[in-house]
């Protein structure tokens, strides 16, 4: 107990009365137990005391202004709405006051309380505001040139239980965000995706916080498998915070994709994938079309290709087609079409023709296989540092040493049984854990199999972790997201 001076925060959702009577309360459930879910997950990541939830309402206390700050447009961003990303139908308001509290037991009182209270009910949908005295504070730590940047006075407004009008500001998250892109949702993402062992080239936050756009080159495949599932959750978390989205079919190869109906296949099907993880309004090119005559800058196409197959030496493509597969599987390769083999060189032009069409620096997502062919490209090709940088996935090998080689149907699973039967010829466990698991679960930094709770920095840490995990519970919670999804 006692008394002390913080920052108090209340949210409330807009409009939430009359979400439950118009959807029902089995329809809302889910967004508001995410909302709360979200909202407690946020205050630990931002050094918040969570004191409760009134209904589907958050109470949290900071002791720093800038915890409050960072809370406050985090909760905000994750509802922001994106152009390839379906979030939940919320507006969050959210008041913050400065003033005198009391804890005491699980709760806190005081007139800082009840500011912040008064605030957020003044406030509007999907806006921050703060009592004077916050405001003052900040201006006296920021200095005001600083905190006028962000902070704009709203007016004076009545408030309940106060006999004299109190001036009431706002706080431009947005704006703040952009220059402060370590405090965002976007920071966030990209620790969350360093922690899922998703490799970052060429690319910082800085170049997430600006949504720079996602081209996914991907080849067509009987159906969409498990690194398809975990590279779209990849695309989900950058969409969440702005990202658009590009897929590029690549269905060149010489015995990969024979007819177009196999694309146009794999196509739909990647799609009604992506819309179940509330990917939307997708953009798709086939790799096929850019170098028909017909299309429309085939000319550029061609010179994008020239200049990459002049820069890539022969030892280059034997190194990005060879990998570090098996010897067995490297034989095969040699055997393969020319075309096959030039299919990595051709992914590459086509990646830089649509970044240069994009006129921004892309993310291209792609398998941790693809890691020399990617970073070949930036080495020998300069011009592409600035185009794009890319993100790989986990690295998926078999037991004895060498990368797994995706096929036309592997690793697509129809029983959990399986997957726990390839754990015993792959490092299956931990890959899907962190790909599928750990990436679905954000922004949660823990994910619990069969009652433990754990991080994937926990099991990187301890070589006998996987020993703890029971795997039969492990494939049917893995099995459960990729059949839901």
């Amino acid at each position: 107990m006692g008394n002390e001076i913080t920052i108090t925060c209340f949210t409330d959702l807009k409009g939430s009365t009359q979400m439950t009577e118009k959807l029902g309360h089995e329809n809302i459930r889910p967004f508001r137990d995410e909302y709360l879910r979200v909202g407690r997950i946020l205050a630990s990541k931002t050094s918040g005391k969570y004191i409760k939830n009134i209904g589907d309402a958050h109470m949290v206390q900071f002791r720093q202004i800038e915890d409050a700050f960072r809370f406050s447009a985090q909760l905000q961003q994750f509802y922001e709405p994106q152009p390839n990303y379906q979030k939940a139908p919320l507006q969050s308001r959210i008041g913050l006051g400065l003033g005198v509290t009391e804890s005491y037991i699980d709760d806190v009182f005081g007139s800082g309380v009840n500011q912040a209270s008064r605030v957020e009910g003044k406030a509007e949908p999907s806006t921050i505001w703060l009592n004077e005295e916050l405001n003052k504070a900040t201006q006296t730590i920021w200095g005001t040139l600083k905190a006028n940047k962000f902070i704009s006075f709203e007016g004076k407004f009545s408030l309940k239980g106060f006999d004299e009008e109190q001036s009431l500001f706002s706080f431009n998250w947005q704006e703040y965000i952009k220059e402060k892109p370590e405090d965002s949702l976007s920071a966030l993402v990209f620790k969350h995706l360093h922690d899922a062992s998703v490799i970052a080239s060429n690319l910082s936050v800085e170049d997430i916080s600006k949504h720079s756009p996602i081209i996914w080159p991907v080849v067509p495949r009987d159906g969409v498998n498990a690194i398809h599932c975990g590279q779209l959750e990849i695309i989900r978390l950058l969409s969440m915070v702005g990202s658009k989205v590009h897929v590029l079919i690549a269905d060149c190869g010489a015995t990969n994709n024979p007819k177009r109906t196999y694309s146009e296949r794999f196509k739909s099907d990647i799609n009604k994938h992506a819309l179940k993880r509330n990917l939307k309004d997708i953009q798709y090119s086939f790799m096929s079309d850019l170098f028909e005559p017909r299309c429309d800058g085939c000319d550029r196409f061609h010179n994008h290709f020239q200049s990459v197959i002049s820069q890539l030496t022969l030892e280059d493509l034997l190194a990005i087609n060879n990998k570090e597969y098996a010897e067995d599987v490297k034989k095969g390769i040699k055997t393969s079409p020319t075309l096959d083999f030039l299919h990595p060189a051709l992914t590459i032009s086509s990646v830089i023709h649509l970044s240069t069409d994009i006129n921004d620096k892309c993310i291209v997502v792609v398998g941790h296989d693809e890691k020399i062919q990617w970073e070949s490209a930036h080495q020998a090709i300069r011009s592409t540092r600035d185009r794009f940088g890319v993100l790989f996935n986990p690295k998926l090998m078999r037991k004895g040493g060498t990368q797994g080689r995706q096929t036309h149907n592997w690793p697509m699973y129809f029983s959990w049984e399986k997957i726990v039967e390839e754990m015993e010829e792959y490092d299956l466990a931990q890959w899907l854990t962190q790909l599928h698991l750990f990436l679905s679960s954000f922004p949660a930094s823990t994910i619990t199999i069969d009652g433990i709770a754990f991080s994937p920095t926990d099991w990187q840490k301890n070589e006998q972790f996987e020993s703890k995990i029971d795997k039969n519970a492990l494939a049917q919670q893995v099995f459960n997201i990729l059949r839901s999804q």
